[in-house]
């Protein structure tokens, strides 16, 4: 019952919720970077948005959010079996909303429509 009581003081709150916030403004920056800066120029750094960018160009039926989907797919389920589920947590939610921070509009499986 302590633990628990120290888990939800105001200091450990305002921690995590600190922590929430930089995580999610480094996701913000970093999705900007990519939007207006790496997917325009055809800049690929490398990591899972650089090797999105270059298999969104050999295979444009997939945009660069779909091709980040699968590839964090990959690596999560890689993550859970050699890291354990405890690591992962943090890893999921990074990589969820950077995807859908970085293509907030347009789907990414190709246009729905036939035209």
């Amino acid at each position: 019952m302590n633990s628990l009581k120290e888990a939800f003081s105001k200091q450990n709150l305002l921690k995590n919720l600190n922590f929430f916030g930089e995580l999610n403004l480094g996701l913000i920056l970093t999705a900007v970077g990519i939007v207006y800066f790496k997917n325009p120029n055809h800049f690929a750094f490398g990591g899972t948005s650089g090797l999105s960018i270059l298999l969104a160009d050999l295979f444009p039926k997939i945009n660069v959010g779909g091709f980040m989907w699968i590839i964090n797919l990959v690596l999560v389920v890689l993550g859970f079996v050699f890291l354990g589920v405890k690591c992962m947590g943090w890893t999921i939610y990074s990589s969820l909303s950077l995807i859908h921070i970085s293509e907030p509009t347009r789907p990414y499986w190709g246009s729905c429509s036939s035209a």
